[in-house]
């Protein structure tokens, strides 16, 4: 039948051939890859993932499913200029609807937190205070509650 050197000259061709098979996938591969940008998407959801660990710090994934945001959770211990802010409780141009869907968010409130509505989004999350400060000014943003303890 076959000899023993005409065996190991097959095995060695497909070995060969394997190897080329092998190459060719992987470059195939890259080209795909690089047409579809599909690198470049990975590495950009790999980014937002991180900006999102970060801006929601140790919140546990209910609250996530929630879209609850909460920026900047280090800003409790700093000091906040509060006189600048209305006392504890709902602010002065707060509407029935808005303390309605507001409630939801004050079971999720900490000290030092603010409830705000995204005019242009027309949604409410929490925010710390210190990020509050930084966006008072701006007609987009309307404060709902503030808690302070």
């Amino acid at each position: 039948m076959y000899s023993s050197g005409s065996s190991g000259s097959m095995v060695g061709t497909l070995i060969i051939i394997l190897i080329v098979l092998i190459i060719i996938f992987f470059i195939c591969r890259e080209l795909i890859c690089w047409y579809y940008k599909i690198n470049r998407i990975v590495e950009l959801m790999e980014e937002q993932n991180g900006l999102l660990k970060r801006m929601l710090g140790d919140s546990n994934p209910q609250e996530v499913s929630e879209s609850i945001t909460q920026k900047d959770h280090n800003a409790q211990n700093e000091s906040v200029d509060v006189e600048k802010l209305i006392p504890d409780g709902w602010a002065d141009n707060v509407s029935e609807v808005e303390k309605v869907v507001a409630q939801k968010l004050l079971k999720k409130i900490q000290p030092q937190h603010v409830i705000a509505k995204i005019i242009s989004k027309n949604e409410m999350e929490v925010w710390s205070l210190r990020f509050w400060e930084s966006v008072q000014d701006n007609s987009d943003y309307k404060l709902i509650y503030y808690n302070s303890i």
